[in-house]
Parts: C-alpha cells; sequence; structure tokens
C-alpha cells in the first residue's frame, strides 16, 4: 500500500484521514514538519511535508489541538511569554550576586539545600544548581532560544519571506539561475506599481 497521500483539498467536506490528524499531533511535539510525516506513516520528502503544514485544513487541525493541549495543561499565551521573559532577561552575575544557597537536613535525613535571595523571575531562568568540589555551578536556560521564541511569536521574524503580489510568482523554482529569479521578481514589482 502506498503511504504517500494526496493532500488534503482546500475547503473540502470530507472527513480528513487519520494520518492527516496524525502529523498535526507529531508536529506539535517539536515542529518539525520532515520528522511528523515520518513518525505519521507518511513517505514525503521534506517539502512535501513543508506544504502539507502549510494546507489550511492542517494548519485548523494543529490550531484545534494546540487549543486543547493549552486548556488540558492550564497554560496560557501570557504566562508562556512570561516565562520566556524570565529567562532572556536574567543575568548569571545578577543571580551570583543574589543567590543564598544553605544546606539542611530533611526529616527523612537526606541533605537538601534552599535556595534564598532571588526573585521568582530569577528562579524561573534557572535550570540547574549543582554542589561541585569547588563551590556551587548555576546554569541558566538559554538566553538566545528564549528571545528566538519571543521574536517568531511577535513576528520580528520569520523562517522564510512573504512575497504579496498580484501576478503569482509561482514560476520561481530552484532550476532559475539567481539572475533569472531576480529578473522576474523585478517584473513583478514592476507590474505591482502599475
Amino acid at each position: 500500500m502506498n503511504n504517500v497521500l494526496p493532500f488534503p483539498v482546500e475547503n473540502s467536506a470530507t472527513a480528513i484521514p487519520e494520518k492527516w490528524r496524525r502529523f498535526a499531533e507529531e508536529y506539535l511535539k517539536d515542529f518539525r514538519p520532515a520528522r511528523a510525516a515520518r513518525d505519521a506513516g507518511l513517505q514525503l520528502s521534506t517539502e512535501q511535508a513543508k506544504e502539507l503544514l502549510a494546507n489550511s485544513r492542517i494548519q485548523a487541525l494543529i490550531s484545534e489541538q494546540r487549543r486543547k493541549l493549552t486548556e488540558s495543561v492550564n497554560v496560557s499565551v501570557s504566562s508562556v511569554m512570561h516565562n520566556l521573559a524570565c529567562i532572556a532577561q536574567t543575568n548569571l552575575p545578577d543571580v551570583m550576586e543574589a543567590i543564598r544557597i544553605r544546606v539542611g537536613r530533611e526529616d527523612n535525613g537526606h541533605f537538601a539545600f534552599v535556595v534564598e535571595g532571588l526573585t521568582e523571575e530569577q528562579k524561573a531562568a534557572i535550570k540547574t544548581i549543582k554542589k561541585t568540589r569547588d563551590g556551587w555551578q548555576i546554569e541558566l536556560f538559554d538566553k538566545v532560544a528564549a528571545t528566538v521564541h519571543i521574536g517568531k511569536y511577535f513576528g520580528i521574524w520569520t523562517d522564510g519571506i512573504t512575497i504579496q503580489t498580484n501576478k503569482p510568482v509561482d514560476a520561481i523554482n530552484e532550476q532559475m539561475t539567481p539572475e533569472q529569479a531576480a529578473l522576474l521578481y523585478q517584473e513583478t514589482l514592476r507590474d505591482r506599481s502599475t
């Protein structure tokens, strides 16, 4: 049996196949369309997986699944953005200056350490605290990754370029030389201005 399924027809009244539902679920795990297609049982190239992802019916499935996930874990966009902002804005020198760690013994006899002197925002940015032979080692979550996620959410930058035009630029393809693509693009801009 061929596992490559035709893409869902836009605005079709037909039911969405189970493999496409699985694709949407898999995509939400790590936002990698090729891996999601493979794990959903679809034999698609990376480009085909991206095309499937761009389909409005697939996007609607992903949006619905995101909504359900958000409700089930009681997470809001504002809470996620707040946590990302904590990571992006916390500096290790500030943490090192403010932190006080004391070691105590719990009721069960195990040693535990208590962190004091930090704001809730600073605590949210800490990935690990470890006792080493040289002292305490503190690692923060990745500031750059947090900043990138914030930027993507607010549309500061995107992974692709969107060209809005009255004339389709579908003719630009990988077989064209950069000069040919540039000429076609210039024609598109010229047609828009007239």
